[in-house]
């Protein structure tokens, strides 16, 4: 079983009337078969916090540059447990195996797959020009 890392942004909690509200970025692990059935293995969002102006300022420093380029927020992702966020863990799930999500998914799965099979057929005309045929 193979497995991919699809990067969600903006994904909508919740759809209303048309509207989408709640939206979220994160990152999916997605595991999926040769046949290109796929399923979430995992699920990490995009966590975010305020640096103090002391911490701009020492990266500033450390960098040897001037502190208003430094980024105002930390970023890191942050692991999300199915058993202490159900319904949250559920939703993100329902809503990737849901269009247009799910197409997407679908893409990159094919993607990984073609890439895969490149990567195989590169190797064996290498071993096969090395004369190493299975």
């Amino acid at each position: 079983m193979s497995e991919i890392e699809y990067d969600f942004e903006e994904l909508a909690l919740v759809v209303e009337g048309g509207f989408d509200a709640g939206l979220i970025s994160g990152t999916a692990t997605i595991k999926y078969q040769p046949d290109g059935e796929w399923s979430v293995r995992e699920i990490a969002l995009d966590g975010y916090r305020r640096r103090s102006q002391e911490a701009r300022a020492e990266i500033a420093a450390s960098q040897g540059k001037p502190v208003y380029v430094i980024g105002m927020f930390d970023n890191k992702k942050i692991p999300l447990c199915r058993d202490s966020h159900p319904w949250l863990y559920a939703t993100i799930i329902d809503r990737l195996e849901s269009a247009p999500w799910c197409d997407h998914i679908a893409d990159d799965i094919a993607l990984a797959r073609s890439d895969a099979r490149d990567e195989y057929r590169a190797q064996f005309g290498k071993d096969r020009a090395r004369g190493l045929e299975a």
